[in-house]
């Protein structure tokens, strides 16, 4: 993230988080827990750090979270492998693996490589927490079609864990994405003024782009130039979905992660430098969902006010309900 952007700063108490969670951690440690519980606590306590500590510094969070992150698979490293052999044993090792890598802003092969053996093997089956957690990583890694069939595994196993909940909000999610993206033409009135966009200047070595030119995957060395039109409200802390804009006038859902959510406002001009493209195609019941979804972290796009003049003309606060 540019330095511009960790404007969007935590006050003191938050920059006091990673000393509680080393506390914490060390208490883990002395209640003689297991490994495999140790390091299901500390994966928890770094998504707790992710979603809560928003230092002005986008460094000290990145630092934060490696150190607990690199702790973590200390501890989960230190099981013994005769306590790995069994299906159980191998699905909880590779799924927590895959959770720990899965809590960095950037795309993480590792992460979804271990997470998909959890989801392989066997032994889930049998156990719908391991049906849970998995289908909650695939949530962060918005591999909603993965998430939702493991949701709906573990609410069939176990109805008490609360996986039907989850499955509605996936849904909930994907109903106001595919609304927004099928409603594009109401919002060409907001983004009138979107012309003043060819006036940034990034300062920056990349190549100004629209979405039109660009691949499925990691596009380096280019910047894509959009307007938020539309901030698109769901249950989850994390990602922020908002409808968005190019030069072109052609619209995606941008998906940002590491921001307190006021930082990004309607009506605000973002450069999306070196971004990661994926479009969705999403199969649940009979409904068939197709989404260009932009996943852009907090390292990689500046905003307004760091993009020169004051915003652009658009209507403020319209959230979807």
């Amino acid at each position: 993230m540019s330095r511009e952007a960790g404007g969007a700063a935590a006050s003191s108490d938050s920059a006091t988080e990673p000393q509680r969670h080393q506390e914490d951690g060390n208490q883990g440690v002395a209640s003689g827990r297991t490994p495999l519980e140790r390091t299901a606590d500390a994966a928890e306590e770094l998504y707790r750090l992710r979603d809560t500590f928003f230092p002005r510094d986008p460094a000290e969070k990145a630092a934060a979270l490696r150190a607990r992150a690199d702790d973590a698979l200390a501890v989960l490293d230190s099981l013994p492998p005769e306590q790995r052999k069994t299906p159980q044993q191998r699905a909880v090792y590779e799924f927590l693996r895959g959770k720990i890598f899965n809590v960095f802003p950037d795309y993480h092969k590792e992460a979804e490589d271990h997470l998909s053996k959890a989801d392989k093997d066997e032994t889930m089956k049998c156990n719908p927490d391991l049906y849970y957690n998995c289908a909650t990583a695939d949530k962060y890694l918005e591999n909603y079609e993965r998430a939702l069939r493991g949701f709906e595994a573990a609410a069939l196993k176990d109805p008490g864990l609360g996986a039907d909940t989850e499955v509605q909000k996936i849904i909930s999610l994907l109903d106001k994405l595919d609304s927004v993206m099928k409603g594009q033409l109401r919002f060409k009135r907001l983004a009138s003024s979107v012309s003043s966009l060819s006036e940034v200047n990034i300062k920056s070595s990349h190549k100004k782009a629209t979405i039109g030119i660009l691949s499925e995957g990691l596009n380096k060395t280019v910047a894509v130039l959009g307007k938020v039109v539309l901030s698109i409200r769901h249950d989850n802390v994390a990602p922020m979905y908002y409808l968005t804009c190019d030069l072109d006038q052609s619209y995606f859902i941008l998906s940002v992660y590491g921001l307190r959510n006021e930082a990004i406002k309607e009506g605000d001009r973002v450069a999306l430098l070196d971004p990661f493209y994926r479009i969705l195609d999403i199969s649940w019941k009979e409904q068939v969902r197709n989404f260009k979804l932009f996943i852009f972290f907090s390292k990689d796009f500046i905003f307004d006010p760091y993009l020169g003049s004051a915003n652009v003309c658009c209507q403020k606060g319209r959230t979807i309900e």
